[in-house]
Order: C-alpha cells, then sequence, then structure tokens
C-alpha cells in the first residue's frame, strides 16, 4: 500500500518526511534517485528518515501497491492512482522563488523564476501542479500548509497522526536552525515573507496570470495589482531583454571558442612546418651516420 507525499518543488515535501520520522517513527522513500536524495540532503538524510529503495523506481512502485506493508513515498509529480496521500501546499510565491535558488545553490542546471513561472523547468507550474492533484476535492487525500508544518502546528500534526493511523512517539524537536547547520544548501531560510517579497518585486503580474485563481482556492489570496497590463508588459519585456543577452552572450562564447580553435589550427601547422624542416635537415646527418646506427632507426628516420 502506498501513501504518497506530494507537492510542487520546495513546497515542504522534506519538511513533512522529517515530520513523520521524528514524531511517528515513520521512513519515507521517493520515486527520485537515491543518489539525488543524498547529494541533495546530505547529512540530513538520516534525520529525514529517508529509506533506500533496492530496486528502480517503477519496480518498487508496483511492489508496493501490491503490498500489504505501508509505503510513504515523496513526489513531484501528478498522480499516477488513486492512492491515499498527503498533499504539501506553500504560497506558490514562495515556493517558486525557493525552486529557484535551490537549483542555483546545488550547481544544477538552474531554473530562472521566469522558466518556473512559465512551466518550461521541472514539475511544471505550480497552478498546473493544484490542478492536477485537486487536493481538496481528491478522495484520500489530507491537504497540510508549509508554514505549519514549518511552526510544528498541533492541530497539523494531530491531523497527520489521524490520516496514518499512528500515534506520535516523540515531539517534533528538530528547528530550522539545526536544519539549515546540517544541510544549508537544501534548508536556505525558510522565510515566506523573504521569498514573497523577492517575487513580488520581479515578476508580481505574471506570476498572477498563471496563479492567481488557484491561489485563491488554496487559501493565498493576493492583493489587486495596480496596472495589472503594464506591469505584465514590462516584465515580459525584461524576460525578452534577458533571453537576448544571453543568446548574445552565447554567440559571442561561440565566435570566441570558433577564433581560438582557428589560432590552435594555425599554431599546429606551424609546428609542422617546423618539425618538417627539421626532420629535412636531419636527414643527411642520419645518412652521414648511417653505419653507426641500426638498419631500423636509419631506414625509419630517413624514409
Amino acid at each position: 500500500m502506498i501513501t504518497w507525499i506530494a507537492s510542487f518543488p520546495r513546497s515542504g515535501n522534506t519538511l513533512l518526511r522529517l515530520i513523520l520520522n521524528r514524531v511517528f517513527d515513520v521512513g519515507t522513500s521517493t520515486i527520485y534517485s537515491d543518489d539525488i536524495q543524498v547529494a541533495e540532503l546530505g547529512n540530513a538524510v538520516e534525520i529525514v528518515g529517508h529509506t533506500r529503495r533496492t530496486t528502480d523506481a517503477d519496480t518498487f512502485v508496483n511492489e508496493m501497491r501490491n503490498s500489504r506493508q505501508m509505503c510513504f513515498i515523496k513526489t513531484h509529480a501528478p498522480p499516477s492512482d488513486d492512492a491515499p496521500a498527503i498533499y504539501v501546499v506553500r504560497d506558490g510565491r514562495s515556493a517558486v522563488v525557493s525552486y529557484a535558488h535551490y537549483t542555483r545553490a546545488l550547481g544544477w542546471a538552474a531554473a530562472d523564476i521566469e522558466n518556473i513561472l512559465t512551466g518550461t523547468a521541472f514539475g511544471g507550474m505550480w497552478s498546473t501542479h493544484v490542478y492536477c492533484w485537486k487536493p481538496l476535492t481528491r478522495p484520500n487525500t489530507l491537504v497540510v500548509r508549509y508554514e505549519k508544518l514549518a511552526a510544528a502546528d498541533p492541530e497539523t500534526i494531530a491531523a497527520i497522526g489521524a490520516f496514518i493511523e499512528r500515534e506520535p512517539v516523540a515531539a517534533f524537536d528538530v528547528s530550522f536552525d539545526a536544519l539549515q547547520r546540517v544541510a544549508p544548501k537544501f534548508f536556505r531560510r525558510g522565510s515566506d515573507e523573504a521569498n514573497i517579497a523577492e517575487l513580488e518585486a520581479n515578476f508580481p503580474a505574471l506570476f498572477r496570470l498563471y496563479n492567481a485563481p488557484f491561489m485563491t482556492m488554496m487559501g493565498y489570496a493576493m492583493p489587486p495589482l495596480p496596472d495589472f497590463e503594464f506591469a505584465l508588459r514590462e516584465e515580459v519585456r525584461k524576460i525578452v531583454q534577458k533571453k537576448a543577452a544571453l543568446e548574445t552572450k552565447a554567440t559571442s562564447n561561440a565566435l570566441t571558442a570558433v577564433q581560438n580553435f582557428r589560432v590552435h589550427g594555425a599554431l599546429v601547422a606551424a609546428l609542422a612546418q617546423d618539425a618538417s624542416k627539421l626532420v629535412g635537415r636531419a636527414n643527411p646527418a642520419l645518412r652521414e651516420f648511417g653505419p653507426f646506427l641500426p638498419a631500423s632507426a636509419t631506414e625509419a628516420d630517413t624514409a
């Protein structure tokens, strides 16, 4: 049996896994690579309660579907069945900004905020994820909020226990500061306020364009944006300018590489000519000393 731990990236999925481990003594797995989990979490792997798989993800999921043992599995993907799920939701503005910083911190292919907003990064759009899971109406689905998990809200923890039919075995005893000390790249700052301020300063109109109805539906209603159309045009212009600058830089780098290749090729040609001249000058000397050299060397060097 499977219970999914579902969320848009950087919405509190790992925080929920940590609570399941520390409060309910429940380990969790993931549909993603175990090596990626170790790379992400570092020394926090044990605290989170990550359980390694012994098979590939598809085989593992199929085995767990048919098992009597309850297995809790992390996913950022759309739902693939009607198994029970705990859906973690976070203010989309905060999740998007956190996701962008996260990819840069780990040195992976960075997902710019605008790419996350428009759904071209891994995970798709925040609103699309909510739409696919339909957590408020999906059967056997418990919705928990990031901000409640971060505050170790007693009612939220009690709701989790009731949903998984487990009694707490310990209080939640891990602070964000402690997590940050163990895995600073993964647990960056945990501040919704700072993340929201960053998004509102850069792409407030674009975010509202794609996400406003779903934000309201999930309880994160946003204030209206004065002169929305003007703000949207400015944000699109900023994105176009950035893309153009990146393309110009890429073209410049490519031309530099071609030029370097040509210079390198010219140097190689010049060295080859010099080597040929040296061999030409060496041939008479080799013939002069031929009687004193092994036959193979004379033949090879004067051929």
